[in-house]
């Protein structure tokens, strides 16, 4: 094997590690961000009076984007109490504000999307990430930049804490513990994962309705 060909296989090789890294990174997200666009809704700040406008996210400035008679604001979690508005699909959406744990033990005020909201309600946080994509061209290893839509998951009994999980079977099961047997056999009857978005909503509807 001459040195070219040693040097184009270690190449291969690392592309492979590099996808398959990535696929496990990325399993159970969504690829790539919604469409950069304004929608209708409303916030509602903690004087009790509301605001009205196209509205859309700040991913990584942590806020919302608000636009009303010409002007943009931005509202970070400290400002308002919910947010309202319906995405491209006509879907009604509504982020809500909370206290969370950061590292030093300090309350962070944060928005998170109310998915379903009951005795347990579920929430959820997206975030942006970025990573690497590469692939083998003509002239050599080329690589590109990806972003990704990656969702965090809370859940909160009652009135009490948000508590952070993973959606896995394991995790989901230690949270509805008192119907696990019965959310196991409605899982494996609907053919539903963990790991997917709408199928943890319906989950969690199930379980609500089974306190």
């Amino acid at each position: 094997m001459n040195p070219t060909e040693r040097v184009n296989n270690r190449i291969r090789t690392v592309c492979c590690i590099v996808l398959i890294l990535c696929s496990f990174f990325v399993f159970g997200q969504e690829e790539l961000l919604p469409p950069d666009l304004w929608y209708n809704g409303e916030v509602l700040l903690p004087d009790s009076s509301s605001v009205v406008g196209k509205l859309k996210y700040d991913f990584q400035g942590s806020s919302v984007l608000l636009k009303s008679k010409g002007e943009v604001k931005a509202y970070s979690p400290k400002t308002f109490i919910k947010v309202d508005f319906s995405d491209s699909t006509g879907k009604e959406r509504m982020f809500v504000v909370r206290n969370l744990k950061n590292k030093k033990g300090f309350q962070v005020a944060l928005f998170f999307e109310v998915l379903f909201k009951g005795a347990t309600t579920l929430f959820v946080r997206e975030e942006v990430v970025y990573y690497s994509s590469g692939n083998m061209a003509t002239q050599g290893f080329q690589s590109e930049i990806k972003r990704l839509l990656v969702y965090r998951y809370y859940f909160q009994k009652g009135e009490g804490t948000l508590y952070y999980f993973r959606p896995t079977k394991s995790q989901v099961l230690r949270i509805l513990k008192s119907m696990k047997e019965q959310i196991k056999l409605f899982v494996k009857d609907n053919k539903f994962r963990y790991s997917s978005k709408n199928d943890l909503i319906a989950i969690f509807i199930y379980y609500n309705t089974l306190l």
